[in-house]
């Protein structure tokens, strides 16, 4: 069936055009404009909703829905009309283009048009494109407007869980959208390693969320906008199986700031999709500690639901999972790649001119003296410590000086050594941000760090711990134009971009056995 995409004829009637560039839009009563792209709009007259958000006329609020997710595409519909006046039986919005550049390009596209640069509208499904308006429910509706509902008496946590590709994030940034239509902020406890809203991979955040999730999250990565107060705690992986404790100790990190300094707010928190063996135990671990008030289960079978014995007073809500959609065209694996770009070089950052922007960035210098090194979970000798940082990405991680090892006199002779820390010591442990090592002088006893984290911040940092993040081919190899092929960034060598880390098990290559032909021995 051919879904109803945008529904109504931008004509005349319906746009007018700024002298700045901006386009006005009217919308009537049950009018939807879904596009894809960029841009960010405001209410002029009565307001609109996007993605369970009212927005009005206060700000401007950025807005994105990226093609290469057609499944997904963001609507924008009226919510309060006018009743009298020249725009009488509308809600008007001004959508403004965030592009660098100005121009709209004169191509004609199949089934959508451009607005204004960056920011096209869709009016109905192409061959190649399979278009597809983001779908809640209205049973998600309905369990968030119950949370919210009972927020408004006393703040509660409510923890969303499901396996997989059910809509956990989906529901999480819903939810957030729909509470900041009545409270000015909400606590968001992030523990889902692999897909963070504010975060690259491999980190446990808490954040104060003070403006609706209307994007994709990789498009919040290199902007604070969306949030004023932020802890991030390092894990080091994208899975938490890697580093079980240090995972467990993170979310209870992050569970006891939130009720010493914010327990005034909302508590929501986004957990994991594993939920068999010990994913599952997790789970009850992370739930034991925060004692939530709702616990929003997204499944397949609501029937079947998931029993929280340890959390005798939540009260669990059982949701269908997301509608089918047209999938991705974007793998997971390529999703967080392109989390740790955006986290690095900025919203100009691309596969193709990431390792460009990051050789092209001027690095922190760091003397041994003043850090000390750790490694999660792989055991390589003190001698080979250096080199497994090297071109690698690592945790900028703030340590007590209390909780450091104290150092022997002799030790304090020779100040220029590399300190190693036991990685008990920095399991779940605070941190900046990530950094990629980029180079390591042995003889000047230094080395050199990229990281978008403000020299301010990095004061702070006193231990670089490294985990199971890797930096892949793309940002460390440069895209020529023609047949030339890809070459190194400057001071790096093939051999140097190989990392030091453990060899992963491949599981698609068939044994020797069951390639023989039949018939033969």
């Amino acid at each position: 069936r051919m879904e109803d995409l945008t529904n109504f004829a931008l004509d005349a009637t319906r746009i007018e055009g700024k002298e700045d560039g901006s386009i006005i839009v009217k919308l009537c009563k049950g009018d939807k404009l879904c596009f894809y792209g960029e841009a960010l709009v405001r209410a002029v007259v009565g307001s609109a909703k996007v993605m369970s958000h009212i927005i009005g006329k206060s700000k401007d609020h950025f807005v994105s829905s990226p093609m290469w997710n057609p499944g997904s595409l963001l609507v924008i519909s009226a919510h309060k009309i006018q009743a009298s006046g020249e725009y009488k039986d509308f809600s008007v919005i001004q959508v403004t283009s965030c592009s660098p550049s100005k121009k709209i390009k004169k191509k004609k596209e199949a089934g959508a048009m451009e607005l204004v640069s960056g920011f096209h509208v869709v009016f109905k499904q192409v061959e190649h494109f399979a278009f597809q308006t983001l779908r809640l429910g209205s049973s998600w509706g309905a369990a968030a407007a119950r949370v919210i509902r009972d927020a408004s008496r006393q703040p509660n946590a409510t923890v969303v869980v499901g396996s997989r590709n059910t809509g956990k994030s989906t529901f999480s940034r819903s939810l957030i959208n729909r509470a900041l239509n009545r409270f000015p902020e909400i606590a968001y406890l992030d523990t889902d390693l692999g897909q963070s809203e504010f975060t690259p991979p491999g980190l446990v955040s808490l954040v104060i969320v003070n403006s609706p999730l209307l994007s994709s999250s990789h498009s919040r990565l290199s902007c604070r906008k969306y949030f004023h107060k932020a802890k991030y705690f390092f894990v080091g992986a994208k899975e938490s199986s890697f580093n079980p404790l240090g995972y467990l100790s993170a979310v209870k990190q992050g569970v006891e700031i939130y009720r010493s300094s914010f327990s005034r707010l909302p508590l929501i928190v986004n957990t994991q999709g594993w939920l068999q063996g010990l994913g599952l135990n997790i789970l009850h671990s992370i739930v034991e500690e925060i004692q939530p008030k709702f616990i929003v289960h997204i499944t397949k079978h609501v029937m079947s639901n998931l029993s929280f014995p340890e959390s005798k007073n939540s009260e669990i809500l059982s949701l269908p999972v997301r509608p089918v959609r047209t999938k991705s065209r974007v793998s997971a694996a390529e999703a967080r790649h392109l989390s740790f770009v955006r986290y690095f070089t900025g919203k100009l950052g691309s596969f193709m001119t990431v390792a460009q922007l990051l050789s092209a960035q001027r690095p922190y210098k760091i003397s041994f003296k003043d850090i000390w090194i750790s490694i999660l979970c792989l055991p390589i000798e003190g001698k080979n410590i250096l080199k497994s940082i090297n071109s690698a990405i690592v945790g900028l991680c703030s340590i007590q000086p209390d909780d450091l090892p104290m150092t022997k006199d002799k030790d304090n002779e020779n100040k220029d050594c590399i300190r190693i820390l036991d990685d008990s010591r920095v399991r779940g442990a605070p941190c900046k941000g990530l950094g990629i090592v980029r180079g390591v002088d042995i003889a000047k006893r230094v080395l050199y760090l990229l990281t978008p984290v403000t020299l301010e911040e990095l004061k702070d940092v006193n231990v670089l711990v490294r985990g199971d993040l890797q930096v892949t081919a793309t940002m460390s190899y440069i895209h020529t134009v023609g047949k030339k092929r890809p070459r190194a960034s400057p001071y790096t060598t093939h051999a140097s971009l190989q990392g030091f880390t453990e060899m992963k098990s491949r599981t698609t290559i068939k044994r020797a056995s069951h390639m023989r032909p039949r018939g033969k021995n």
